[in-house]
């Protein structure tokens, strides 16, 4: 069993959601999209080309985690998620997307949908480790630690969606944002 956000701090004041709320509504989201052949046929194909190390492990990490979400009984998530996170999330995904996004309306709102899981659901680092782990000296992932390079650089930028992801930044401390 996973669990969303549940910390007694959320529930001060906050209009909260249930997570499993949040996920009948992210898995309708996926299966409206997924009904679209057009974008359903782009998503096999481009889970299918071999671009690169990180664009393969992004591909390839938005395959699992959106077919674990189709598949996942939203009866089984316990926790809630106040709305206004997710507002925000929402906001500067759409703000990320626009700068950084595929080109392709259907896709970009897949990556959105997956992130958002990953996010308020599961509580799972928004990249995977072949993306978190560039740097040649990061600590690897134990147990429930997992550690990110590119937090601790764009954590304080004004539109980052690592405020977000459960990773641990490293190095732990960085007073610079830099690419």
């Amino acid at each position: 069993m996973r669990y969303g956000f549940d910390s007694p701090e959320l529930k001060k004041g906050r209009r909260l959601l249930n997570t499993s709320q949040l996920v009948k509504d992210l898995q309708h989201r996926l299966s409206s999209l997924l009904k679209d052949k057009e974008f359903a046929k782009a998503r096999q194909d481009r889970a299918a080309q071999k671009t690169g190390i990180i664009e393969d492990a992004l591909i390839a990490h938005n395959m699992a985690v959106s077919e674990e979400l189709m598949y996942l009984d939203p009866s089984s998530i316990i926790g809630e998620v106040k709305e206004n996170y997710i507002d925000e999330f929402r906001n500067r995904m759409n703000v990320y997307m626009k700068k950084n996004g595929t080109g392709n309306q259907g896709y970009d709102n897949y990556i959105a949908i997956v992130s958002e899981y990953l996010a308020f659901v599961v509580r799972e680092p928004l990249h995977p480790p072949e993306v978190r782990h560039l740097e040649s000296d990061s600590p690897k992932d134990s147990g429930h630690r997992k550690y990110c390079a590119w937090k601790s650089r764009h954590m304080k930028d004004s539109l980052s969606l690592c405020r977000f992801c459960n990773c641990l930044p490293w190095p732990a401390v960085s007073g610079e944002n830099y690419d």
